[in-house]
């Protein structure tokens, strides 16, 4: 019998019913939902078993027990969550158009127009512009998707604005190229009408200080393509890139169509046009996953160019070892992006570069790069059944906090030293019930790793977005919630409220693997570039060799930290493994996996990320939290520090669901129906103490700023507090304080 995983079995993180495996135990722990399944073999009545064997192949296969029985296996019994309004869920309008001068306008965090500084530069861990030596800069912005990218007039405006209003300065384009290509091989020209949408945005990013970045290659170059034989429906026109050089001139030829072009309304060509800050130059095209996934003439010239390698660096072609393999995909990632460096550079491309933004590449391939840019998700769905991209789905339940911060906790052994850090794809997903917690974890720790880039996936896939729609997994422009969220990004990353930790710790891949995840919730961590160095010991695993002063070798976190202490590379006591949290070198930032909340305090803005019940504490605010879980955020909006601001944001965010959805169990991981456009808020309640002085008046305010209410403030020595209830005027996530002028 040859069973599959996702059929007669499956991971035991994220458990569900298999179409042939039912889950039969289920529980959960502090990063997923877990389960055991029964797999159900049927027996040949007229043949006698002699012997039983296991066998695994690609994974890890864990067995409990196994037994011959007529008896059938008997799924869990789930009853069927519909989402609706009630005592805990409240009907919550998804309100559009920021009014502009509001608690919820971030538009004076832009600089307007992009490009005035020139053209972005890298130095060292930082982007810097070119007209603006010496300071660095950061990005946090979006991906726009698909019919997003290509909206009429009136859609782009209003796009954007929302854009500056959450104070993104940036978007990502992505998804756009077949919709840019269609018919081009027929045509021989982009569709006119695409490519004018297209300028229009760009020009209209530009006006308000938004930058963009892309992917050369995300879905399908349809006229390249068609010159080579190859169909968008395999990822074989990505590998080949690497390694056909026919397909390779078809690939630079639709990046000097593209780039060459001169936009209409700024009247620069895309090359000469600094409101482009970075490409990539191939989407998730990282060789060490994209040539498992490739057909079998491609997968022949891969083997044959590995054969050609071996020979020419004098390695014997029956003695391959995982070293070689390595060595070589290393070596192909890093001619080929040189080669299109070059080539670019040639045609008059200024912008920084990069590639393979997906996994881990091989061996140091992106230390060759100009910066190094990847991907992250949270509870990314996965598709039941052979539908993909269909419900119903799968997404994990758990905290990312509790997980000891997921998501961007999985990346940060990808750092390179010496090159600017970018994600150009993250997202916590919906529906985790957590998934606004994202964005303060996101901007948090890259803040102190002194990341220079992120963009949340998406803000979009389609057009008409100030039309409320069913949330979805990924798009965000309807989520008022996750939208506030991402407001606090742009305080804690973008302004940088968040101080980058002073120190670093560089490491091996695998040394980081190992223990580097804890440490970068105290310190900068990241991978050496071969031949240079940089402040800080390297973190190798236990059994690797290395007899310099400057070499730890370490065999977990706890390990790690214990010797990093003993060498006085991080302050003694950042890490408490008996109570299960973690404070950042610089004080501000305590994550407790254990209890699964997060605090972070700076001089300008404090958020508290708490379970039900819980009491956190920052400098300036305290809260003692109601039933749910819930993130409270203080931030100054006049840039003072918080005890001296006369304008502040106050947000209290919980979770949103749609109306109608429908979820297979209470668990509400597995979605069977998305529902209805209509969102459905989590009710809290809490105690908010202040402790700030002076006279303030507090306003409630709609999501989109707009002020509902005036809520009473009770005077109490050096504080104030009011019990935030978020049931009020039909929803309450925003808050605006106002000092009283004497």
């Amino acid at each position: 019998f040859e069973l599959k995983c996702g059929v007669e079995s499956g991971n035991v993180g994220g458990a569900f019913d298999g179409p042939g495996a039912p889950v039969v135990w289920a529980d959960s722990n502090s990063s997923s939902s877990i389960g055991l399944y029964a797999t159900r073999l049927v027996l040949d009545p007229a043949k006698k078993v002699s012997r039983v064997e296991f066998h695994s192949q690609d994974q890890v296969w864990m067995i409990l027990a196994a037994t011959i029985s007529n008896r059938v296996p008997e799924k869990r019994k789930a009853t069927a969550v519909v989402m609706r309004a009630g005592k805990d869920w409240m009907p919550f309008a998804a309100e559009f158009h920021t009014v502009r001068g509001s608690a919820a306008d971030l538009s004076f965090l832009l600089d307007a127009p992009a490009g005035k500084y020139g053209f972005l530069k890298t130095d060292g861990d930082h982007f810097e512009f070119e007209k603006r030596p010496g300071v660095p800069v950061r990005f946090w912005g979006a991906n726009i998707c698909m019919e997003a990218v290509f909206m009429d007039k009136d859609g782009v405006r209003t796009m954007l604005d929302d854009f500056s209003a959450m104070g993104y300065n940036t978007l990502r384009l992505h998804h756009f190229d077949y919709i840019l290509t269609r018919n081009e091989e027929k045509t021989g020209v982009f569709d006119p009408e695409k490519l004018d949408r297209l300028d229009f945005l760009v020009a209209e990013a530009k006006k308000r200080g938004i930058y963009i970045t892309l992917d050369l290659l995300t879905i399908a170059q349809l006229e390249s393509m068609a010159k080579v034989g190859l169909s968008w429906k395999t990822g074989d026109y990505k590998t080949r890139c690497y390694f056909d050089p026919v397909v390779r001139e078809a690939f630079l030829a639709f990046a000097k169509k593209l780039f060459g072009h001169v936009n209409p309304y700024t009247g620069l060509a895309w090359k000469d046009d600094p409101v482009f800050i970075t490409i990539n130059l191939i989407n998730e095209g990282t060789l060490t996953v994209a040539v498992k996934k490739v057909g079998a003439e491609t997968k022949s010239m891969v083997d044959a160019a590995f054969r050609f390698w071996l020979k020419q660096n004098g390695f014997p072609v029956s003695d391959v070892s995982a070293k070689h393999w390595t060595m070589f995909l290393e070596e192909t990632g890093k001619e080929f992006f040189l080669w299109m460096k070059r080539a670019l550079a040639e045609f008059g491309v200024r912008i920084p570069l990069s590639d393979q933004n997906y996994a881990d590449a091989a061996g140091n391939t992106r230390a060759w790069f100009d910066y190094v840019d990847t991907h992250l998700y949270w509870g990314h769905p996965v598709f039941i059944g052979k539908n993909t991209w269909k419900l119903p789905s799968y997404t994990n339940p758990a905290s990312a906090v509790a997980a000891n911060a997921g998501g961007i906790g999985d990346v940060f052994h990808v750092r390179v030293f010496g090159r600017p850090m970018t994600v150009t794809e993250w997202g916590y997903c919906y529906p985790n019930p957590h998934s606004f917690e994202g964005p303060f974890l996101m901007a948090a720790y890259s803040a102190l790793q002194d990341f220079s880039g992120l963009w949340q996936f998406c803000y979009s896939h389609s057009a008409g977005v100030d039309v409320p729609k069913p949330l979805g997994s990924f798009d965000f422009h309807a989520h008022p919630v996750m939208k506030l969220a991402a407001r606090a990004g742009s305080l804690l990353f973008l302004r940088g409220d968040v101080k980058s930790a002073p120190s670093s710790i560089s490491g091996s891949p695998d040394g980081l693997r190992v223990a580097g995840r804890t440490v970068a919730l105290i310190t900068k961590v990241g991978r050496r570039i071969p031949g240079e160095t940089v402040g800080g010991p390297v973190l190798l695993p236990e059994e690797a060799t290395g007899d310099s002063e400057s070499v730890l070798r370490v065999k977990n976190s706890r390990d790690a930290i214990r010797k990093l202490e003993e060498k006085k590379m991080i302050p003694s006591g950042c890490a408490d493994f008996q109570n299960g949290a973690v404070k950042s070198e610089t004080g501000e930032l305590t994550l407790n996996w254990t209890q699964g909340n997060f605090r972070i305090v700076t001089s300008c803005s404090e958020a508290l990320l708490l379970k039900s019940g819980q009491f956190l504490a920052g400098d300036i605010m305290s809260i003692r939290n109601g039933p749910a879980f819930a993130v409270f955020f203080i931030s100054s909006l006049d840039g003072l520090p918080l005890k001296e601001s006369g304008r502040i944001m106050l947000l209290h965010l919980t979770d949103v669901k749609s109306a109608d959805a429908v979820f297979r169990d209470a668990s509400m991981a597995v979605l069977e129906d998305a529902g209805s456009a209509v969102q459905l808020l989590r009710r809290n309640t809490a105690s908010v103490a202040l402790n700030m002085k002076g006279a303030y008046r507090l306003f409630a305010c709609a999501p989109n700023g707009k002020r509902l209410f005036e809520v009473p403030l009770k005077r109490s020595g050096k504080t104030f507090s009011f019990f935030a209830d978020n049931a009020k005027s039909g929803g309450v996530c925003l808050y605006e304080l106002v000092q009283e002028k004497k």
